[in-house]
């Protein structure tokens, strides 16, 4: 018999993953003294971009007491930027 509020063995589930979850990257062009642009500084930032697991649910980390509602996962996100220095 199952407790009030607890799970059968048979919905349990191993939920270990291996995630990557930031790469940040950036590199500045110095350009020749006397220019009118003295720099310009390039960025590329990724977030949520590979997770490994044999977990059946949505989200690996969201869980409320080792039951997981459906929540959605994280979202993978890449943003790229510039900066110029005058």
């Amino acid at each position: 018999a199952v407790s009030p509020g607890t799970l059968p063995e048979s919905h349990l589930q191993d939920a270990g993953y291996l995630r990557l979850h930031r790469i940040s990257a950036g590199y500045t062009f110095g350009l020749a003294p006397g220019a009118f642009v003295k720099a310009i500084k390039l960025s590329l930032n990724a977030f949520n971009i590979l997770t490994l697991s044999q977990y059946g649910g949505w989200n690996h980390s969201a869980s409320n007491f080792g039951r997981d509602y459906g929540t959605y996962p994280d979202i993978r996100s890449i943003v790229a930027g510039a900066s110029i220095t005058f």
